[in-house]
């Protein structure tokens, strides 16, 4: 990776010391008018009116129901701006965003992302997973802000490795027998799971990079995402519809 990028992660200082704040006082005290630039970048953006009409995929918006504490799941047909706010909204950062009553925080909480709609709701062979977190992590974090950075991190990533360990071990059980009997054991004998990954990339970034918009750092990150894409395609496109190539054993040693 570029050294450039890895400078360019972080924040300017004088931002970090505001995002600080984020740690004493609520977004409702911080920004009571609720401005969110997100929201008109969006609205310019997509058609949501056509994306509900006429999506030829299927889509799985997740969303953390502040309440209950839960997951919730939205389809193309229920896309709308707010749909896509409330799965980006950090409950440090934004308010609650309301639909239809209820307030939702982002779906990361709860699940980063959601893997058990597409073995239910899909019939792809496959299923791939981009991870942006990098892991293991080989340095202990000793200072506060280390400490608040890592707690984040995990508690936006360990719902999904509990899922992914889930699916495997009951991957595992369906295929010890000689037949399938359910569709869902049939499924399970049958998929592929592969994540496409850069952890030497993503352990360089500082721990603001996922608040850093700048159109330089961005495009750094697209040019490196693309690279890593192919280079992953280039060792595993031939076990695409045929085996996996992930080993949560290896992953995790």
């Amino acid at each position: 990776m570029p050294t450039s990028l890895a400078a360019q992660s972080d924040l300017p200082p004088a931002l970090k010391s505001i995002l600080s704040l984020a740690r004493f006082f609520s977004p409702y005290q911080l920004n009571p008018f609720d401005i969110n630039p997100l929201r008109d970048i969006l609205a310019r953006q997509i058609d949501f009116e056509r994306l509900r009409a006429e999506c030829p995929i299927r889509l799985f918006i997740a969303t953390t129901q502040v309440s209950t504490g839960t997951l919730r799941l939205f389809r193309e047909r229920q896309m709308k701006l707010d749909v896509l706010l409330a799965s980006a909204c950090l409950p440090l950062l934004h308010h609650a965003v309301a639909i239809d009553g209820d307030a939702y925080w982002d779906g990361g909480l709860t699940a980063n992302p959601p893997l058990f709609p597409l073995l239910h709701k899909c019939v792809a062979p496959d299923i791939m997973v981009v991870l942006l977190h990098p892991h293991p992590k080989t340095k202990t974090p000793i200072t506060a802000n280390e400490i608040w950075h890592r707690l984040t991190e995990m508690g936006f990533s360990s719902t999904f490795f509990t899922e992914l360990q889930g699916v495997m071990l009951a991957q595992r059980e369906a295929r010890r027998g000689w037949y399938a009997f359910g569709r869902l054991e049939r499924r399970l004998r049958h998929l592929n799971l592969h994540v496409v990954e850069s952890p030497e990339v993503m352990s360089q970034l500082s721990p603001h990079s996922k608040l850093n918009t700048h159109p330089a750092f961005i495009n750094g990150l697209h040019e490196e995402g693309r690279q890593c894409a192919e280079n992953w395609l280039e060792r595993n496109f031939h076990q695409l519809g045929v085996r996996s190539s992930f080993s949560f054993a290896r992953m995790f040693g």
